[in-house]
């Protein structure tokens, strides 16, 4: 079993929706996003067997199979002309096979990193920074090394302090986020 991640956190910050979308500023698509359903479940990042190996269930797949691997402005004009949408059981189905690949990822990647800095192995950590790590990676995918690297120095190195600092400005396209993943780390920080 894994240890707890506060999901009633990051459900919140990620939303919940049943019909696909692409995350968009400025009407282009974000980065390198495609399709998103459920609870942050970007299909772009997805293979058949991927989905396959974490156990979601066959109708799914077909449903979203033709999303799989679709990103930028490709996405975007699929979603737009064929839209994707899930029952909300379906929806949930999906997001909770994924969640557990990518906690999987952070803690592996996250317990090489610590091991080699001397600091805490992920089962050891307090939730808060559990959820708050989880979170930033569900946003950016479990690759936090190269994505968001000092971020990711700062946590596998145990200077929750600087991190906090850091997602205080963070410089992405989403303060909001960061600021409420700032506060939710600010009760275990050492005064």
């Amino acid at each position: 079993m894994l240890p707890s991640i506060d999901w009633s956190f990051i459900e919140p910050l990620e939303g919940f929706e049943t019909t696909g979308y692409v995350p968009v500023s400025g009407g282009a698509p974000l980065g390198m996003s495609g399709v998103t359903i459920g609870s942050g479940v970007d299909l772009g990042h997805w293979t058949v067997e991927q989905l396959r190996r974490r156990r979601v269930p066959q109708h799914i797949i077909d449903a979203v199979g033709p999303y799989l691997g679709i990103r930028g402005w490709p996405a975007l004009q699929l979603a737009r002309d064929r839209p994707l949408i899930l029952s909300p059981d379906d929806a949930r189905m999906l997001t909770d096979c994924i969640r557990g690949d990518i906690v999987d990822a952070v803690k592996s990647r996250y317990d090489s990193a610590a091991k080699a800095a001397g600091s805490l192995r992920w089962n050891a950590l307090p939730e808060p920074c559990r959820t708050v790590v989880t979170s930033v990676a569900f946003q950016y995918g479990p690759a936090l090394s190269s994505r968001t690297p000092n971020f990711w120095r700062q946590v596998t190195d145990g200077r929750w302090a600087e991190a906090h600092a850091n997602l205080m400005n963070f410089g992405d396209a989403y303060e909001t986020r960061r600021r409420k993943e700032a506060d939710h780390l600010a009760p275990v920080l050492v005064p």
